[in-house]
Formats: C-alpha cells, structure tokens, sequence
C-alpha cells in the first residue's frame, strides 16, 4: 500500500502548473483474524469493527471480492458520509495493489478510489449527454476506456478527446496519470468540507 501511495504523491509532484496540496500517509493497520482479507459481505460488521478516524481519516480497506467478480476497489463520496459512516473510507482487491496477482491493476486502483472519496466521479459519468463528472475541465467520454486509447475522440460534437490518462477513467495501468485541474479543486474543496461540515 505504502507503494500504491508514493506513486500518487510523486505523481502530484510530475503535475507541473497545479498545485495539489493533499498528501497522504499511511498511519496505521488492522488485520483481521483471517488473515487481513475481508469478504465483502461483511463490510458493515468489518467497518463496524475496524474504522478508524473520522470524516477526515481515509481508511483504506483491503478485501475478497467474488472470484467471478471484476470489481477492483470502489470509495464512498463525501455526500454517503452521514448516512454511512461506519463505510466511509475506500475498500480496494487486494490483488490489486503494486506486487499483487493482478497483472491489470497495480496500485492505481487506490489512487482512483480515492478520487471517488474526495468527491471525484468517473471521467464517463453520463456519456456524452448531461453534466458528465461535474468538471468543467475534464472532457465529456461516451464510456470507459480500456488499454491505452490516446487521441479517442468518443463524444465528437463536445469539445476535447476521451481523457484516457485520467486517473479517474479505468484505462489500462500505465495509461493514467493525472487529474486535471479542475478536479483537483474539487478533492481540495472536497477535503475542505469533510474538515468543516463532517467533521
């Protein structure tokens, strides 16, 4: 994990104009008596039991999801927090960590999860039609991108190419690298709300 991590805060220092003042570290751990791996039909008892912090703590769960199941991780927005606080943190394959089984994903399924847990959506986020991510600055993306598909252009009356190098796309490991500007607004206006209304 601590992997997964450094490769976001030496990413945020490769983001030459944008100043992306979150940084994170990894404070503590918690395994459970079966090895540290969760089934995700316990996640309420799990969270229940092992949730550290408050609004402000991201915990980063670490978890079975069904051997026929290709979800990698997911994260709870801000806006889920009052509702489910015991949930709130990101809850990530295992596998998918750097020197995890998966040959897909290697440590960037944490830093996208964390989007999501800073308030950032899908860079897919209603297609080509409606307010798609809520950023301005992120081109509109018909679906998901897969690979490495630069210059994919899947919503061509909308201004910009597919943003396949977004963290928040799923395109292939190597492909993502960045957030845009105006998404980093967003998780600093996002960390901002968890410290003074959530917290």
């Amino acid at each position: 994990m601590k992997e997964a991590f450094e490769r976001i805060n030496l990413n945020k220092r490769q983001t030459t104009e944008i100043v992306f003042d979150v940084h994170f570290n990894v404070v503590a751990s918690n395994t459970t008596e079966a090895g540290g791996w969760v089934p995700e039909r316990m996640l309420i008892n799990y969270g229940t039991l092992f949730r550290k912090g408050g609004a402000t703590s991201l915990n980063i769960n670490l978890i079975l999801f069904g051997s026929d199941d290709e979800t990698y991780g997911f994260g709870l927005p801000p806006s889920l927090y009052r509702g489910y606080p015991e949930l709130d943190g990101i809850y990530v394959r295992f596998t998918a960590l750097p020197g995890g089984a998966s040959r897909v994903r290697q440590g960037s399924t944490v830093i996208h999860e964390a989007g999501h847990w800073l308030g950032l959506w899908h860079t897919f986020q209603d297609g080509c039609e409606g307010e798609g991510d809520g950023v301005a600055d992120t081109p509109a993306e018909a679906g998901p991108a897969s690979g490495c598909p630069i210059g994919r252009d899947s919503c061509p009356t909308l201004p910009g190419l597919d943003p396949v190098q977004n963290w928040m796309d799923y395109s292939a490991e190597g492909c993502r690298d960045s957030f845009t500007a105006g998404q980093i607004a967003r998780m600093q206006t996002a960390s901002r709300y968890r410290i003074d209304v959530l917290s």
